[in-house]
């Protein structure tokens, strides 16, 4: 019944093709999982079963593979056990080639993500995508937290749920990479960017944002997107990231 449902609300909305598709069925995914697949003319609207505990808060990743690809806009759709639309990305400001939604799960159970491309059934975009599922860490204050990361575009990413202004401080420990982090506030599953840090000389610095703009926020650390341009060598860094209220 809940397909019924999801293929009315999609041919609604553009993204139902008006030909049947190949069946396939709907691979599962967890916390930590990472998959590759690709988007067609003959396949664009690809679901996965997600299965979490409520409270749980779930990042999907999307990311376009090829070099020079042609998926351009992909986007994603988050449905719950019922067929009704909780989240997805098609009013999201972002890259061009990569789509991220962020969700925390209100109850412990099943939930279907529909991967998709920019027009759906009128588009034209192929091309190989990525999806990863990550859950952040939770940062709280006073807290360090001993990480590391690679210089190839893989991100890093925490949460903080304070209501007063914070700063998150980073500190270089040992290794070779750009560090590039973020901090975005959550608004419905999108992240908006309020603070970034960055340099290819940066040791230590932090980001500071304000409590009150966002009832969660989310921070991202990796290396700089344009590192892998000119170096193909993947290297690890060791870090240390520290919560600090102010009140």
């Amino acid at each position: 019944m809940k397909h019924w449902l999801i293929a009315l609300m999609l041919l609604m909305t553009g993204l139902m093709p008006l030909y049947a598709q190949e069946e396939r069925s709907a691979p599962t995914l967890e916390v930590g999982d990472v998959v590759e697949d690709r988007i067609t003319d003959a396949q664009f609207e690809i679901f996965y079963t997600v299965r979490g505990e409520a409270g749980t808060v779930m990042i999907f990743e999307l990311t376009a593979t090829e070099d020079r690809s042609e998926l351009n806009g992909p986007e994603m759709i988050l449905y719950d056990t019922d067929g009704e639309q909780l989240l997805d990305t098609l009013d999201h400001f972002g890259a061009f080639q990569e789509a991220t939604l962020v969700f925390e799960l209100p109850e412990t159970g099943t939930y279907e993500l529909l991967v998709t491309r920019d027009d759906g059934r009128a588009g034209d975009s192929v091309g190989d995508f990525r999806l990863r599922v990550v859950s952040p860490v939770r940062l709280l204050p006073g807290d360090t937290y001993d990480d590391a990361a690679l210089n190839n575009a893989t991100l890093n990413y925490y949460i903080v749920e304070e209501e007063t202004p914070f700063s998150v401080f980073y500190e270089f420990s040992n290794g070779e990479m750009d560090p590039f982090i973020i901090g975005y506030a959550l608004e419905d599953g999108e992240l908006d960017e309020v603070a970034r840090l960055s340099g290819s000389g940066l040791i230590n610095g932090s980001v500071g944002m304000r409590g009150e703009d966002a009832n969660m926020h989310i921070i991202t650390v990796g290396d700089s997107p344009f590192a892998s341009y000119f170096d193909d060598r993947v290297e690890r860094v060791d870090y240390r990231l520290r919560l600090v209220t102010v009140e």
